[in-house]
């Protein structure tokens, strides 16, 4: 579910391998899952993961907007606005919901950050991209 395909791709090493890192959470996320699923209490997991996803997140987030401001990126101010969303969302992560339903609330956490791959980096991120890279930026 989470691992690295050509097309996610922004064709900018840096973002590459910045998306990279974060999917790499997104398969940490699926083994914890896994053993959520088998009755295995993976609260505190699921804690560490979802601070490093924010953590890291926030820092990916800052690098991507630091480079289309550098570039004069006309959509930046909606980019940023896509990406306060993510943060907001996982922000909203109830702990406490979670660890009376972990299985439950794994799912969620996995289906929103499948989805945000998909209609983020597939689709959203090669505006940007599009633009830097014509301006030389690999």
């Amino acid at each position: 579910m989470f691992e690295w395909k050509d097309s996610y791709s922004v064709g900018i090493e840096e973002i590459d391998k910045q998306h990279k890192n974060l999917l790499g959470i997104g398969e940490e996320l699926v083994y914890v899952m896994e053993n959520t699923t088998k009755g295995l209490d993976q609260y505190d997991e699921i804690k560490r993961l979802l601070k490093e996803l924010y953590d890291y997140t926030v820092y990916h987030f800052t690098a991507e907007e630091k480079l289309m401001k550098k570039y004069d990126f006309i959509d930046l101010p909606s980019h940023q606005f896509q990406h306060k969303l993510f943060v907001k969302k996982i922000e909203e992560i109830d702990l406490d919901e979670f660890d009376n339903d972990q299985i439950d609330s794994t799912f969620k956490i996995m289906e929103f950050l499948s989805n945000w791959i998909t209609n983020h980096i597939l689709k959203i991120d090669p505006q940007y991209s599009k633009v830097l890279r014509e301006k030389g930026v690999r």
